[in-house]
């Protein structure tokens, strides 16, 4: 009976955030991040060569040594101990929208001393420091620089775990403290054939060993953050900064509802939609409200719902949207041409053959003078000759491409798809 009960016990528990600490500090003792440590370290070898060839080495492994990072950040905050297999993980544009704020970050530091001195800019630092690692993790889960920035993160996150983000900023400035003195005395006293491998090794060390800890921290406290590790039920989270503002901003609207003030509430629905991301029930409000709007205002936030969808990957929904918004208007398109053109796309790929038709009918509607409008015409003529059995309608529109003066290959195109069209009605 005793074996029986074992079998079918619970698994083990979770280990705490102050448990893991040991752990996390052991982790560049990992095989494949010593590997990587040391590829990189081997490859700053290039970035002791004079000029720029050196300079643009050492931006290659600078950008390799963040790439690994960021990986080792969002492994860590799903639960995932397995190191990266590979440095340089930069197909997502994280490490660039890095680049980007420390771009930023580095401006105002330099803006700071030339106006305001050396202790103005000492406190800056120290202020850049300690929000440091809120953008990191922002950047590295969400993506989004705009939401990095937003004080209003960096105050959701001090008031959910100010505790362990004071322990794991202490860390990493022991961290990042003891690589600069490697850096230092390596570059002091040793070649640099000798001093670059060495300086980037230890500095990769504490870089990939910081990134691990704040990783571990976001998993631990993923629930009071409101971050759904991958796997992980939706019901165990708490709703994330977007999604209470969202909720609080719902809750606004109802009230205004309830006191009749219906058009108060749709204009702060439609100033919130306009400010930055919103979630899908407030689109849904504000479409809800809108009913009875001009047409061109409807569909002025029906572009932008589209937009969301598309950017969320609900593609179907987006389809249907747009399906619905042709219905009422033919000529409808989204703000962008790019964004008519995934939506072509993306129904041609699901075998809405007639909603990608009346959407490059409304896109060389819009834009008549697009550089692609050849590309569309002949997409439209193809799907009019097919779906209607319209040969006339084709060739008219396979002229209107050839009238916009396209390129020699999508001309010949065009002319061949003229020429299996029927002799025309006289």
């Amino acid at each position: 009976m005793q074996h029986h009960r074992s079998a079918h016990s619970t698994p083990p528990r979770e280990l705490p955030f102050w448990e893991q600490l040991p752990q996390v500090l052991l982790y560049p003792l990992h095989a494949s991040v010593l590997l990587a440590s040391s590829a990189l370290a081997l490859f700053s070898l290039l970035a002791a060569l004079p000029g720029l060839v050196g300079t643009i080495m050492l931006g290659i492994t600078w950008l390799a040594t963040y790439g690994y990072g960021f990986e080792v950040l969002r492994r860590a905050a799903h639960g995932n101990p397995a190191p990266p297999e590979h440095p340089g993980e930069l197909l997502d544009g994280g490490v660039l929208r890095l680049v980007a704020l420390m771009a930023l970050c580095l401006a105002s530091v330099v803006w700071c001393g030339q106006l305001f001195g050396p202790w103005a800019t000492l406190a800056l630092i120290v202020v850049l420091f300690v929000l440091h690692p809120v953008w990191l993790i922002s950047l590295a889960l969400d993506g989004s620089l705009r939401q990095a920035l937003n004080p209003a993160t960096a105050v959701f996150t001090l008031q959910r775990i100010a505790g362990p983000y004071a322990v794991a900023l202490l860390m990493i400035a022991v961290l990042q403290l003891a690589a600069l003195m490697l850096f230092g005395l390596a570059h002091r006293g040793l070649p640099a054939a000798l001093a670059w491998p060495l300086s980037t090794f230890g500095y990769a060390m504490a870089l990939f060993t910081s990134f691990r800890l704040l990783g571990v921290m976001v998993h631990s406290y993923r629930h009071a953050l409101g971050f759904q590790a991958q796997g992980a039920p939706a019901e165990e989270r708490l709703p994330s900064p977007t999604e209470r503002a969202d909720q609080l901003l719902l809750a606004r609207v109802e009230r205004l509802q309830q006191e009749g003030r219906e058009e108060t509430a749709r204009l702060l629905l439609e100033q919130a939609v306009r400010s930055g991301p919103v979630g899908e029930e407030v689109h849904a409000r504000l479409h809800a409200l809108l009913a009875d709007a001009p047409l061109a205002q409807r569909q002025a936030h029906t572009g932008q719902w589209l937009l969301h969808r598309l950017q969320q990957g609900h593609t179907g929904q987006a389809l249907a949207l747009w399906r619905g918004a042709l219905a009422e208007d033919p000529g409808f398109t989204p703000a962008l041409a790019d964004t008519g053109e995934q939506l072509v796309h993306a129904a041609l790929a699901r075998s809405q053959r007639q909603l990608a038709h009346d959407g490059l009918r409304a896109l060389l509607q819009r834009w008549p003078q697009s550089p692609r409008l050849a590309d569309w015409a002949l997409q439209a003529a193809l799907l009019t000759a097919d779906l209607h059995g319209d040969a006339d309608g084709a060739r008219q529109l396979i002229a209107q491409g050839l009238a916009s003066a396209p390129e020699p290959e999508l001309s010949r195109r065009l002319q061949a798809a003229l020429a299996t069209l029927p002799p025309a009605t006289s």
